[in-house]
This record gives C-alpha cells, sequence and structure tokens, in this order.
C-alpha cells in the first residue's frame, strides 16, 4: 500500500505541497489519530470490503466538521448483466461475488448505502445510480482486465482450477471481441450526508 501511494504522489500530485498520503486499516482506525476535522469525506468502494462498514460510517461522522460532506460510492453487482446471456460471463459474476463474500465483504452494499447512512446518524443529500455498458471500449477492458486481477483468487480460494482459469479468460476474450455482445458492469450507487441538519450538501453530477 505504501509503494501504490508513493507511486500516486510521484505521477500525479508530486509539484502540490499541501496534499498528504497516509496509509490505514479502516477496519481498526481511531478518530483520535486525526488532528483536524475534514470538510470532505470520500470513500469510493470501500465499504464492500468491511466487515463492519456501519462503524466506519460512524467514526466518520465523528471526524467530519459540523458543515462537512461525506461522499460514499459502491457497487450492487446484482444489476450486473450481460447481452446475450452467457454461462461463462455468469460464471465469472458468480465467481467475483463469491471471492468478495469468502472474505466477508459485500459485494450488493450499494442497494444498502441510504439505510446505513441513516443508521449512522447522517443527514442524507444526494443519491445516484450509474452503471458503465456498453459493446466495446471501456467497458469491456475493465470486464477483462478486472477478471486477471482476480484470476489468482479464484484459483486459491477453491473456486475453480487454473486450467478451468484459464478456459475461461479465452472464452471472456471471445465474447469480449464481439461488438454485436453487451456487457453491463455492476451499478455504482452514489450517496451524499452531513452530521448535522442543515447542512447544504452538493448535488452529485
Amino acid at each position: 500500500m505504501e509503494n501504490t501511494i508513493g507511486l500516486f504522489l510521484i505521477g500525479v500530485v508530486k509539484d502540490r505541497k499541501n496534499i498528504n498520503f497516509k496509509s490505514f486499516n479502516l477496519e481498526h482506525i481511531q478518530t483520535d489519530q486525526f488532528d483536524a476535522q475534514f470538510d470532505i469525506i470520500y470513500c469510493r468502494f470501500i465499504l464492500c470490503h468491511l466487515t463492519n462498514p456501519l462503524a466506519l460510517l460512524k467514526k466518520l461522522k465523528k471526524i467530519l466538521k459540523s458543515n462537512g460532506v461525506i461522499i460514499v460510492e459502491d457497487i450492487d453487482s446484482n444489476g450486473c448483466f450481460t447481452i446475450p446471456k452467457d454461462p461463462d460471463q455468469d460464471l465469472f459474476i458468480q465467481l467475483s461475488t463469491q471471492s468478495m463474500l469468502l472474505r466477508n465483504g459485500n459485494p450488493y452494499i450499494g442497494a444498502q448505502l441510504h439505510e446505513l447512512f441513516q443508521s449512522a446518524g447522517l443527514q442524507i443529500g444526494d443519491l445516484r445510480c450509474h452503471q458503465l455498458t456498453g459493446s466495446k471500449g471501456d467497458c469491456k477492458t475493465f470486464w477483462l482486465q478486472t477478471f486477471q486481477c482476480m484470476r489468482t483468487s479464484f484459483i486459491n480460494d477453491g473456486l475453480i482450477s487454473e486450467p478451468e482459469c484459464n478456459q475461461l479468460f479465452t472464452a471472456l476474450e471471445k465474447f469480449c471481441s464481439n461488438p454485436d455482445t453487451l456487457i453491463a458492469l455492476p451499478r455504482c450507487i452514489l450517496i451524499s450526508g452531513s452530521s448535522s441538519q442543515g447542512s447544504v450538501l452538493p448535488d452529485l453530477q
């Protein structure tokens, strides 16, 4: 993680002097670790990996300024589909959700964000849903890259053998190379909230 942060600093914000990056285990952070309260807290695709996302939201609320805003974006894998329906693509969706569940994650947490914000005592502002869908380009590239990133986990978790994994990837490539097929990635839910009533919350564009 530290190396990843360092590369990001070098490649993107190396000339900025007012940005600091720190690495934390979000399952175990304490609010007294921070020497300031925050105007904005943004969490993207984080809660789905946590065993207790509500506990984290409650902690983040404590370090928000009274007029601060927390924005969370996360996935709902229930919305993922392909056209035409294809057993190999369905298997990939099944493997990815099973792998996350084995790690006590929640691949469906996007649909639960509204309830989580309410339970954390956050005043809800805007709520939006978007879904990357396409027959070519970024959508299909991301589909294949995601499989490549997760394939070792699929094998190590005992969900699929290495030969089966290789065979599945070949099938995914063939499906993605066909311009007449369509892939819809998991729905992404974006929600904003504040720690106090009366705060002006931004519209999420």
